[in-house]
């Protein structure tokens, strides 16, 4: 930014310009990073369910005698 902002041979108008950039430049980046941020949130829900989901599947078996570990899961 400084070099950009801070550039001596650079007229007024100029600088004005680049400053306006960058803060365009500043938005769009923001946007991007919440978007991916918002997309991982929803995968990690995903993620979640499932995970919930397994264990509670898990807990039924178990319940039922047939979790990990059950003689008839062993191989003979």
């Amino acid at each position: 930014c400084r070099a950009v902002l801070g550039d001596a041979g650079a007229s007024r108008e100029v600088k004005r310009a680049r400053a306006e950039g960058l803060q365009e430049l500043g938005r769009v980046l923001r946007a991007a990073a919440l978007a991916q941020s918002e997309a991982e949130e929803r995968r990690g829900g995903e993620m979640d369910a499932k995970r919930r989901m397994e264990q509670a599947m898990m807990a039924v078996m178990e319940r039922r005698g047939g979790g990990a570990g059950a003689p008839e899961d062993e191989e003979l």
